[in-house]
């Protein structure tokens, strides 16, 4: 049996994402200075990032699924997850999430 774990998260999806940057100020804000980088230089970097662009953890499943993974375990914390009302209903977008993977 092999097993793959996925932390990660949406951190940088509101350069693309209409909805996650409807959330942008409030989100932005979060991004504190990690020592002396500069979020602006790691937005650049996440520009380049393929997967910076896509919604996760819906991306990781539909892969996982294409390579024939049996098992697919996702966890959110619904906590933080970024809240958006569109088309009247209300959509709860992950931040960060956990996969555990069994193929």
């Amino acid at each position: 049996m092999e097993q793959l774990i996925i932390f990660d998260g949406n951190h940088y999806l509101y350069l693309y994402d209409k909805d996650y940057a409807s959330q942008a100020p409030e989100y932005a804000e979060s991004h504190d200075r990690t020592g002396n980088v500069d979020p602006k230089i790691m937005e650049r970097i996440a520009e380049e990032l393929p997967l910076s662009s896509q919604r996760r953890p819906q991306w990781d499943v539909d892969t996982l699924i294409e390579l024939g993974v049996r098992t697919i375990k996702v966890d959110t914390d619904g906590r933080d997850s970024l809240k958006v009302v569109k088309d009247g209903e209300t959509v709860y977008l992950p931040f960060s999430f956990f996969i555990c993977a069994t193929k």
